[in-house]
């Protein structure tokens, strides 16, 4: 069975949401994945203020709120990247992995890859940030043509998303020269 399930931190959702306003982004690529959200990036993204208009054509998996994800992982966090979702995020995408469906997981935030990096390797193959997962969608799985996936990494490039200059730049360049 291939892998279909992405999961993603605050960022990713919000880029599309409110820093480019391009909600069809979104609703675009949903029905390729399964994307599954923890409580805390729930709660974040459900109240922007662009969340209607992806309500009822993007399916966002809501991973049970019974169980805190985050306490496995709260020792190695500041408290405001616990406040954040960093370490839900983490410790879904682990659970997912180890249930062998994992196919993406998107973390924008520098500090929290640099711990699974360092601590859970094993993700570093599904792990991505959020141009990155644009650059999969347009090269490896086909889903966005060259132009469309350059113009949303442009309004990206022009938004308050935060991402360091030479990271998109590469991306713009591997999507522009190999795909």
């Amino acid at each position: 069975m291939q892998s279909r399930t992405v999961v993603a931190d605050a960022s990713f959702y919000l880029c599309f949401l409110e820093d480019i306003r391009r909600p069809d982004v979104l609703i675009f690529v949903n029905p390729s994945f399964d994307f599954m959200i923890t409580p805390i990036v729930f709660d974040e993204v459900s109240v922007c203020s662009n969340y209607g208009s992806i309500k009822g054509k993007f399916t966002l998996i809501q991973a049970a709120s019974q169980y805190n994800m985050t306490e496995i992982l709260r020792p190695f966090f500041a408290e405001n990247q616990v406040k954040k979702g960093e370490s839900e995020v983490i410790a879904l995408a682990f659970f997912i992995f180890d249930q062998g469906d994992l196919k993406n997981f998107i973390l924008d935030d520098e500090p929290a890859r640099k711990f699974v990096l360092n601590n859970l390797p094993i993700l570093k193959n599904s792990m991505t940030g959020t141009v990155g997962f644009i650059a999969l969608c347009a090269c490896e799985y086909s889903l966005m043509t060259k132009e469309y996936s350059l113009q949303v990494l442009k309004e990206i490039e022009r938004s308050p998303f935060r991402i360091e200059s030479h990271i998109l730049s590469n991306i713009i360049d591997k999507i522009s020269n190999y795909c």
